[in-house]
């Protein structure tokens, strides 16, 4: 090393037009050790030695072979948390699109027996009954996914109201929505409180359709305000609502509930003059009562 830092200073002091080899105390052994060192940069390796150009380029490109998945190895190691994390969203994702298309596949079902009705359902059918039963257990687990489903229907319902001529028409289109709504109705239940209390008229009609499968004695007055509040096909679906409360195995320990509802049914019945169909269902509900004090 000494040897070849002599030759260095050698040469810079070379480089100078007034520079004197003697003068600078350069020796002739380092100028000739300077020369062997020029002579040994420029020739050829042997094939025999290990750092010849084959061979390094060889070590270059068995580098570059295993650069990447070293990488990727030293990537997943750091962050095998989030991948972790990601891995498992993705997989939940998948799981609910699943869900999902299994759940618009048992409304299908509900719109093919619903179409083939000809006028407003005055109670749920046991095929809806059923349903309503089947979607609550698959969808138990998924709120979210049964609050998403129920507020497409209130938004279907508002917007078909809303863009379509009163007529048998738009209530088949309304009925065939409501069994998709009975459809969600024990799922749904635990936010039945939820429902009543949105400004929006569809999600109204979805807490009643919910209470037309399973009913709740303690929104009886609720649905009583219905008749005196709503339009013709909700507060309709009211009445159905508490009618499938007088005739429910519980009716007889909530009759004087019963009883008040009746009385406030029959005083909103010039609400709906002309509307036989309401008049039918406050008569049915009044037969219900007496039924249950026999």
């Amino acid at each position: 090393m000494a040897l070849l830092f002599n030759c260095l200073m050698s040469l810079y002091a070379a480089s100078s037009p007034s520079a004197d080899p003697s003068s600078l105390g350069v020796s002739p052994e380092v100028l000739k050790a300077l020369a062997e060192l020029v002579k040994a940069s420029g020739s050829t390796p042997k094939s025999d030695e290990w750092w010849s150009s084959e061979r390094i380029q060889a070590l270059a490109s068995a580098i570059g072979a295993v650069a990447w998945p070293l990488t990727l190895l030293v990537l997943v190691y750091v962050y095998h948390k989030q991948i972790i994390i990601f891995i498992s969203n993705a997989t939940e994702i998948e799981i609910v699109g699943a869900k999902f298309k299994r759940l618009q596949r048992e409304l299908e079902k509900v719109d093919e027996e619903a179409s083939k009705r000809n006028a407003p359902s005055t109670q749920p059918t046991e095929a809806e009954q059923a349903q309503a039963e089947n979607i609550g257990i698959i969808f138990d687990r998924e709120p979210a996914l049964i609050k998403k489903e129920a507020q497409i229907l209130a938004q279907e319902y508002d917007h078909l109201r809303a863009s379509m001529p009163k007529g048998v028409q738009r209530t088949r289109k309304m009925e065939i929505i409501v069994a998709r709504m009975r459809a969600l109705g024990r799922a749904i239940y635990p936010y039945r409180y939820e429902l009543a209390a949105s400004l929006a008229p569809g999600m109204r009609l979805q807490a009643i359709a919910s209470l037309q499968i399973s009913p709740d004695y303690d929104m009886l007055d609720w649905l009583a305000m219905r008749l005196q509040k709503e339009q013709p096909f909700i507060a309709y679906h009211a009445l159905v609502a508490i009618i499938q409360a007088a005739k429910n195995p519980f009716a007889s320990t909530n009759l004087y509930s019963l009883i008040q509802v009746l009385e406030i049914a029959k005083s909103s019945q010039s609400r709906f003059d002309g509307d036989s169909e309401i008049h039918n269902l406050v008569t049915e509900l009044e037969n219900s009562i007496m039924q249950i004090t026999k």
